[in-house]
Formats: C-alpha cells, sequence, structure tokens
C-alpha cells in the first residue's frame, strides 16, 4: 500500500475541506504532514487515484503537478485532474498524464481538469488530440 510520503499537494490545492480553495494548510511541512498520524478523517479517507495505486510511480501528485481523484458529482462518478502548479497539464510528467487522461476520457466516465488558475476545461477526445500536439511540441 503506497503512503503519501513528501508529497502534500493536496494539502496546498484542496485545503482542509477538499473544496476549490488554494489554501496552503497549516500542518503543511516541507516533507510531508506535520501531523499525519492523527490528522483530520476528510484527510484520511481522500485518496487520489496515485495514492490508490491507480497510476504510476512517476505519476505522483508532486512529480506530475496533478492530482487525479474519482469524485462522485452527484450525477455519478467523474475523473477529476486537479492542476497543482501552472501549466503542469502542458509539460514533462504533467502533459503525459494529462494525455493519458483525455484518452481514456468519456469512455468510461466524464472527466474535468481544473486548472491552477481556477479555470475548468472537460477532457475527452478532442482534448487528447489538443494534448498529443503540446507533447509533440515539447511542452511549449
Amino acid at each position: 500500500m503506497r503512503s503519501c510520503g513528501d508529497c502534500t499537494e493536496c494539502c496546498t490545492v484542496m485545503g482542509h475541506d477538499l473544496s476549490d480553495k488554494r489554501v496552503r494548510c497549516e500542518h503543511e511541512q516541507r516533507r510531508g504532514c506535520g501531523i499525519y498520524d492523527t490528522r483530520p478523517t476528510v484527510c484520511r479517507t481522500f485518496r487520489c487515484a496515485w495514492l490508490a495505486g491507480k497510476l504510476s510511480r512517476k505519476d505522483r501528485p508532486d512529480i506530475s503537478g496533478l492530482i487525479v481523484a474519482f469524485e462522485d458529482t452527484g450525477a455519478g462518478m467523474t475523473l477529476m485532474a486537479y492542476e497543482t502548479r501552472g501549466d503542469a497539464h502542458r509539460r514533462g510528467r504533467g502533459a503525459s498524464l494529462m494525455q493519458r487522461l483525455a484518452s481514456m476520457a468519456g469512455e468510461r466516465m466524464p472527466a474535468i481538469l481544473k486548472l491552477a488558475d481556477g479555470h475548468s476545461r472537460p477532457m475527452n477526445a478532442r482534448t487528447a488530440s489538443w494534448m498529443a500536439g503540446i507533447a509533440a511540441k515539447g511542452g511549449a
């Protein structure tokens, strides 16, 4: 079973209540959570796709710049990708991960990319083509 280790991306991007607020958690430290063993229930129960073992080790959020999670939106499960750093979806591991996610999106469930600037973009076959173009240009 995986553990968060040094990764604290969800602590900053989502805040304690896992909302859209980008507020740094007061317990976040340079190398992980300062109260990991006694962290709040919302933190204990949140499982990003990486932590759940659904993504490769190289796709860890602090490496890829994307937190991928499956969320019940009330209309069913939705694949959510939260960008943790500006343009992470266009560069390096983030671009590679986005291309894979976008190519899967729509086949099994709806998928949404939430950009670091607060905007959202649906992920679908069109997004996959767009991501492939970005990856071919070296993440430009």
